[in-house]
């Protein structure tokens, strides 16, 4: 267990978000979020009107923990 696999990973996954919207001939509309109390979004996609927003963890098993903030 690296220290920055959650980070390497997380950059992995924003990565293909990129390579895949570029290779359709789109541009990218990715961003990061992160407000004055440290509560962070890793990725939000902007489609059209809509933005999804996606955290990214590198983990074995999905705990709610993952999703409190």
């Amino acid at each position: 267990m690296h220290p920055l696999r959650g980070a390497i990973f997380e950059n992995m996954v924003v990565l293909e978000f990129f390579k895949n919207r570029y290779n359709q001939g789109k541009l990218p509309h990715l961003y990061f979020y992160r407000d004055k109390s440290q509560h962070e979004v890793d990725l939000i996609e902007e489609k059209g009107t809509k933005l999804y927003a996606y955290e990214v963890k590198s983990a074995k098993a999905f705990t709610k923990n993952f999703i409190k903030s």
